[in-house]
């Protein structure tokens, strides 16, 4: 019996001593999984990070104003149940359209210029939303807000898809969910900024913060235009 076991501790400390020796085995350990940006170039690195930052940006401060809605139609439109279906899906429309205009181009499509003017354009138009009264009014608004969001969502994975190396793309979609997936904080937010100030200010608020957050990242993709 003593023998068995002394034959195979031998044994394991043999394979142990072959797996450490083993050339593959330095390499997998020796080596450490670099950064997703750090296998592009700069600029390229730059728009990747600009993505990530607005999606977070996006998702924590501007949409969280479509869980408002509902308090938006009954304490401010004074409206029932009928109007907050079409608010939602004057919304729900406008991103219909964003993207079959999208899916309709043809030939150069400028994928970081039309990011950011989406992105940049999105919280004028929160604000403008903010400062209505009239259930009419508010539909045109939130159609265009709609578009603006689908030219948000499809550029953001557009142009992650593009600048991760082929090996990294599901990595890279991983991270860009894990941004998206920021959006309950905002939500959690906005609904106590609500209870405090009301839902027209706390958007207003929201939408300034997102602004002022998406700017200095999303200006520079309007210069770069294209990935």
């Amino acid at each position: 019996m003593l023998c068995l076991i002394s034959r195979s501790a031998e044994e394991s400390s043999i394979s142990s001593a072959a797996l450490n020796s083993s050339p593959i085995s330095r390499r997998s350990v020796a080596s450490s999984s670099p950064s997703l940006t750090a296998q592009m170039p700069r600029d390229v690195a730059a728009t990747v990070r600009a993505v990530l930052l607005v999606t977070i940006a996006m998702n924590t401060l501007f949409f969280p104003y479509q869980h408002m809605l509902p308090v938006f139609a009954r304490d401010v439109l004074r409206v029932g149940p009928e109007w907050l279906g079409a608010l939602v899906a004057a919304d729900g429309l406008g991103a219909l359209l964003g993207a079959l205009a999208i899916a309709s181009r043809r030939g150069f499509l400028p994928h970081g210029r039309l990011f950011a003017l989406s992105v940049l354009v999105a919280p004028f138009l929160l604000l403008a939303f903010t400062s209505l009264r009239w259930p009419w009014a508010c539909l045109p608004v939130l159609v265009v807000i709609g578009a603006a969001e689908s030219g948000f969502a499809a550029m953001q994975s557009t142009m992650v898809l593009l600048s991760a190396p082929e090996a990294s793309r599901g990595r890279a979609m991983g991270i860009l969910s894990a941004c998206i997936g920021t959006q309950p904080a905002g939500t959690l937010w906005i609904g106590f900024l609500a209870t405090g100030i009301g839902v027209p200010a706390a958007m207003a608020i929201n939408g300034v913060a997102a602004l002022v957050a998406m700017l200095p990242v999303a200006w520079p993709l309007v210069r770069r235009g294209r990935v």
